[in-house]
């Protein structure tokens, strides 16, 4: 969808994911950098590469990911974190500078290892630049968008709090969860969206957050409700 060129993967293990992030270079004419630590499964994984075709699109090294991450020079659009999993706050660290405006974060296992990964979760979500949800897909992704504003206006921000309410005490005031607003707002900013239709604007929760992150790619937001109350 954001049709990235550059891509970083922090634990190829035996290349599943890294098969799923090369094929998607490839369509965009990009490739991905792919970083393994074990030997084994580094050469397992540069055979499934040749096997499949796909090699052409990847640069895989071996040996370790936060000093291999320091000699990389230029701008990602995508990093993938899926390593250990008591480095994520450092890989975390490591990849920020490296990544563009817009580009984006995505690390694996947040809710399958919450014990472990909560602070990475706390720290995404709350670090400057970072607008991060949590995603329950598969053991969980952490996606966080590198944005160049800082925060959603003060004015947003108040009017969402107050919707949520609102929700909460009308038996007919139908609204997505906090964390799938969150996740429209960060998709829409991704993608750059310019049009976006929704169907459905309830008292307009959902549309808030597509409008405010439209606000920032220069789009708009159409949005249909038949009920006139709300």
């Amino acid at each position: 969808a954001m049709r990235a060129q550059r891509v970083l993967e922090i634990g190829t293990s035996y290349g599943y994911s890294t098969l799923w992030l090369a094929s998607a270079a490839q369509a965009v004419g990009g490739r991905v950098e792919t970083i393994e630590l074990m030997p084994e499964r580094f050469a397992a994984a540069r055979a499934h590469f040749e096997r499949v075709g796909l090699s052409p699109f990847i640069m895989p090294q071996q040996g370790d990911a936060q000093e291999i991450m320091r000699r990389l020079d230029g701008a990602f659009d995508f990093v993938f974190i899926d390593a250990e999993k008591d480095d994520y706050e450092n890989f975390l660290d490591l990849a920020l500078p490296r990544v563009r405006i817009g580009g984006m974060v995505m690390a694996d296992n947040v809710l399958s290892h919450a014990e472990q990964l909560g602070g990475y979760i706390e720290k995404a979500q709350r670090m400057e630049g970072l607008r991060s949800v949590t995603v329950p897909v598969g053991r969980g992704e952490e996606m966080s968008l590198r944005v160049a504003q800082k925060a959603l206006p003060p004015e947003v921000v108040a009017t969402l709090a107050e919707l949520e309410v609102y929700a909460r005490t009308r038996h007919n005031a139908w609204s997505i969860p906090r964390e799938a607003g969150r996740f429209l707002h960060i998709l829409a900013l991704a993608i750059q969206a310019k049009s976006v239709v929704e169907i459905g604007a309830s008292t307009g929760y959902s549309g808030l957050w597509l409008a405010a992150a439209l606000r920032e790619t220069g789009g708009r937001v159409t949005t249909i409700e038949p009920d006139p109350a709300k």
